[in-house]
């Protein structure tokens, strides 16, 4: 099943296997379609652990520590959709991006390094 996040009431952090297993889907680049960034990267879940979300690897995406933070300020969110991609809303609920999994879609549109 999924990795859990809480257990007796405190928060878990991912176990290495999850953080190996973002990192090898992941790669060296963060998921936020157009970003180039390839320092700072962290890994940061899709539905917030705060919102239930879980430590799986498939909760979870690689981010650039300014996509993370906006991410975690409530800038903008993650919605996935009914086909899995996933997009960026901001808080009136207007698509503002697209969350890139390199895994699925390895041929962004970001120019090779």
């Amino acid at each position: 099943g999924p990795e859990p996040s809480w257990v007796d009431g405190r928060r878990v952090a991912p176990s290495a296997l999850a953080k190996r297993t973002l990192l090898r889907r992941a790669g060296d680049r963060c998921w936020v379609k157009g970003c180039e960034k390839q320092v700072f990267l962290q890994g940061a879940h899709i539905r917030p652990v705060r919102a239930g979300g879980s430590n799986d690897p498939a909760n979870q995406f690689r981010g650039c520590w300014d996509h993370h933070k906006q991410h975690d300020g409530g800038r903008w969110f993650l919605k996935t959709l009914a086909d899995g991609s996933v997009i960026l809303i901001d808080q009136r609920g207007v698509k503002v991006g697209d969350l890139v999994d390199p895994e699925i879609d390895p041929e962004d549109e970001r120019p090779p390094p």
